[in-house]
């Protein structure tokens, strides 16, 4: 078998990012995306583990999950078989979209539409993938709740940002629907901070826990499972880190299909490129004029929730579940992508070796 490795940070190293028993890593199965990739690479004769076991120079195909934070330390010998995985968004990691640091390696696996446009020897499409189950969980629509969103209390500094539209949505949904709506996640408890350096320095400090809690009627906590949670509900915020960011459709609207909730979605400006539009609810026809995620937007959404009816979801879930089952989400089943990456993987290689 040949060497590879997945480069990853400390707390994945020792193959932990392979360890889809691990609870407190693999939450709401997030990690199997690389152990499919793990499977799918065996049978092509590639052992891959994290480079802390398998070290890079040693390695005959080197993987990273992110652009890595040194990377001067890799030399264009070892890029040269290498594959990088871009997840997070420009809001996020910034460095992701070093191109210069892309052309340096042999593939570059990424959700970015306007990205692979500009060289599709070099990209592939991919990105948040997952383990598709064979049925939506089951629960009568009279059953459930209205509406949730699962999301942490989190603030960037960005013109494309949606954080701060979950936020209008919160207050909005506590002030005028407290009883059929709850929302769940880190950092709500203290709905002044907002993430970043403070809230992190504050609670390096051990000061965090010191500061007043504001409780919300609507205000739930944690959740043990996002897949339990989002079955309770008939409908999901679904508001993406950024808004029209092409290509970038993350977890959010598939952990709503998985659970039969269907998901009010708010991000990639194509997304009925990827997602048939009969499988979700557009939050972007609410927008005042603008596209302002005000107090008139929400009113509006809420008059169209409460007029949704049994048979309307039934459609929405059936539509849902052919999407699932068909072609165009290949690249969001983990199992499917794993293997697109690794038949690309081979050609590029094998493409590199002929022409030494």
């Amino acid at each position: 078998m040949k060497k590879a490795c997945l480069v990853v940070d400390a707390t994945y190293a020792n193959d932990r990012i392979f360890d889809l028993e691990n609870k407190h890593l693999n939450r709401d199965n997030c990690l199997y995306m690389f152990s499919a990739l793990r499977s799918s690479l065996r049978k092509q004769g590639f052992e891959l583990r994290t480079q802390d076991l398998h070290r890079p120079a040693d390695c005959d195909l080197i993987v990273f999950n992110e652009v890595p934070s040194e990377r001067s330390r890799w030399s264009d010998r070892m890029l040269a078989h290498s594959v990088l995985m871009i997840y997070e968004s420009e809001l996020i990691r910034p460095d992701n979209w070093d191109t210069s640091f892309h052309r340096r390696c042999a593939l570059v696996v990424t959700w970015s539409d306007p990205l692979i446009r500009t060289n599709e020897s070099l990209y592939v499409k991919g990105g948040f993938a997952h383990q598709f189950p064979e049925h939506l969980a089951s629960r009568a629509f009279s059953d459930r709740k209205l509406c949730t969103l699962i999301s942490g209390n989190k603030a960037v500094s960005h013109p494309l940002e949606l954080y701060s539209s979950r936020r209008r949505a919160i207050r909005w949904f506590e002030t005028h629907a407290a009883s059929e709506f709850d929302y769940f996640g880190v950092g709500w408890e203290r709905p002044y901070l907002q993430g970043g350096i403070p809230t992190r320095a504050l609670r390096k400090l051990g000061l965090l826990q010191y500061l007043p809690k504001r409780p919300s009627p609507c205000y739930r906590g944690l959740v043990d499972s996002k897949l339990e949670t989002l079955a309770q509900y008939k409908f999901s915020i679904c508001f993406e880190n950024g808004h029209d960011i092409d290509g970038y459709i993350t977890e959010k609207i598939f952990d709503s299909f998985f659970a039969g909730c269907i998901p009010i979605y708010w991000g990639a400006g194509n997304i009925e490129g990827w997602i048939p539009a009969s499988c979700f609810i557009d939050f972007r026809q609410f927008l005042s004029p603008g596209d302002q995620a005000d107090s008139g937007a929400f009113e509006k959404l809420y008059r169209f929730l409460k007029g949704f009816s049994a048979s309307d979801y039934q459609a929405m879930c059936e539509s849902i579940e052919a999407y699932l089952k068909s072609h165009q989400a290949a690249i969001f089943d983990a199992d499917r992508l794993a293997e697109t990456i690794t038949e690309a993987i081979d050609q590029v290689l094998q493409a590199r070796e002929h022409s030494r």
